[in-house]
């Protein structure tokens, strides 16, 4: 399998501007947190959301890197 494969394909992240991905990382962090003691399940879920968000942010960076400095 290729190092390069997008990751969550078919996420509907995939389709959030930066912006709207590091909006959603900083509203699903703070639901969390205040989850946190009181409902483990919900606070799992926005964590989930967190990292989904990430990996897609993450992807982007990797991706323009390699599009600039050539693929490795």
């Amino acid at each position: 399998m290729s190092r390069h494969v997008m990751p969550l394909k078919g996420h509907p992240y995939h389709g959030k501007t930066d912006a709207q991905l590091q909006y959603i990382v900083q509203d699903a962090r703070a639901a969390a947190m205040a989850m946190r003691g009181w409902n483990d399940v919900a606070e799992a879920k926005y964590l989930d959301q967190v990292n989904d968000a990430c990996t897609v942010m993450g992807y982007r960076v990797a991706k323009e890197y390699r599009r600039r400095h050539g693929s490795k």
